[in-house]
This record gives C-alpha cells, structure tokens and sequence, in this order.
C-alpha cells in the first residue's frame, strides 16, 4: 500500500475486522489490517481497532482484533506501536464474558511484558 487516506482506510479497517472471524477471509482481512497499519501509522490504526472491538458484540471479532494488535507490535515493535494504545485494548477486554476474548488479552499482555519486561507491570 501506498499512503491511504483515513476516511478509505476507516472503511476497510472496520470491513476488514468484521472478516477476522471467518476462516476463509481472516488470512487476507489480518494481511489488509497489517498493511494498513503501514500505509497509515500504527498508532491510528490500532486506536481504531481498539474502538471496533470494544463495542463490538461478536466475542470472536473482539479476540481476533486482540489478535491483530498483538500481531502488529509484534511485527512494528514498540518503537512505532504506543504502548498505550494496546494495554487499554487488553485491559478494556480481560474482563469480557468469553473465554477466548480473555485468553486473546493475556496473550497481547504477555506479548507486552515479554517485550517491555519487569516495568511494564509496575507502571501505572
């Protein structure tokens, strides 16, 4: 991708994360959301997913975007992800009703210690 703007990237972003659940489409919607996050910063583009998801009501679409965000510090590294961004996607779903949801926030949040070690649990 090239620079997108964020009004056409808004729409493919919740397009895109409404597609994470099928088996079919979530290799290719996971793949757009990661070239989103390229082409418009990833900071911008998981404070837009982290809204998707809260108010989402498919439990599955809340685990995969914790799964996208996970994916995404992964691949960006903390130097470009905010922190920030993604502890409040994982603090905001540990709580949900669903199971998977819940296992999805532990790992972004292992993701985040393993990466920021000891003061990332001590922060406030």
């Amino acid at each position: 991708f090239a620079r997108v703007g964020r009004r056409s990237a808004q729409r493919v972003l919740l397009l895109c994360a409404e597609r994470l659940v099928a088996k079919q489409t979530k290799p290719a919607a996971t793949e757009a959301l990661l070239c989103l996050c390229e082409a418009c910063h990833p900071a911008w583009v998981l404070a837009q997913l982290r809204k998707a998801g809260e108010t989402h009501r498919n439990p599955k679409v809340v685990a995969e975007v914790a799964n996208v965000a996970t994916q995404a510090f992964e691949a960006f590294a903390m130097t470009v992800v905010p922190v920030s961004e993604l502890a409040a996607l994982a603090v905001a779903v540990c709580e949900h009703r669903d199971a998977q949801v819940r296992d999805s926030a532990v790992s972004l949040l292992c993701s985040l210690r393993r990466s920021l070690g000891a003061p990332f649990l001590e922060s406030p």
